[in-house]
């Protein structure tokens, strides 16, 4: 088999057994989940508000503060 190849199916297995531990516990569920929603409901929100002095809203410019705040 190629090294290359086992270590991928290695990385998907692994991934698969972080996420079903996640999400069977509730408490890292709701964390993992939290800080997205907020970023979509708050990007939904405040989609037709521009930024003073810009011609883009208000939502566009959260963008990279909610992928900041949500990356591990």
């Amino acid at each position: 088999m190629n090294p290359s190849v086992a270590a991928v199916g290695a990385g998907f297995q692994r991934g698969w057994i972080e996420f079903r531990q996640t999400v069977t516990n509730a408490g890292q569920a709701v964390g993992w989940l939290f800080l997205p929603v907020v970023g979509l409901v708050v990007m939904y929100l405040l989609r037709g508000t521009p930024v003073p002095g810009t011609d883009f809203s208000l939502g566009a410019r959260a963008i990279p503060g909610i992928l900041g705040g949500s990356a591990w």
